[in-house]
């Protein structure tokens, strides 16, 4: 199978896991955005907080719809490690933009959805929700 036709074929899912993943960023984003900005709450304890609601979105949007096909019998507990090595990945870049480069706080909002984003989509279609092989 060439490259066009895997891209070809893997795009239905590609869009599913982009709309989810949109609702939970957008989520996220919300969350992260209101706290640093309307509350006293710091970036690095705003962006726990964002992640664990931005987590079940993105959990049950992907297992009951962008990967149901795949039907992993035990997808948690390997979504959770995708989404914790996801949520280093935010905090990094919270750090390095806000207290490292020292820019304002929602400047981290373009590397959380830019970067974030492909780590997930890789981890869980290959691993998170795969399968049983054989």
């Amino acid at each position: 199978m060439s490259p066009l036709q895997r891209l070809k074929q893997l795009l239905p899912q590609l869009l599913r896991f982009g709309i989810i993943g949109l609702l939970a960023t957008a989520t996220h984003a919300a969350i992260y955005g209101y706290a640093v900005s309307r509350t006293a709450i710091p970036p690095l304890t705003a962006n726990p907080a964002a992640f664990v609601v931005a987590f079940v979105i993105s959990f049950l949007g992907h297992r009951y719809w962008t990967f149901a096909e795949q039907e992993p019998e035990r997808a948690l507990p390997k979504f959770l490690a995708t989404a914790l090595l996801g949520f280093a990945s935010n905090q990094f870049i919270t750090w390095l933009v806000v207290e490292h480069l020292h820019k304002p706080p929602l400047a981290v909002l373009y590397g959380i959805f830019l970067v974030t984003p492909v780590l997930v989509f890789v981890f869980s279609k290959y691993w998170a929700f795969a399968g049983p092989r054989g």
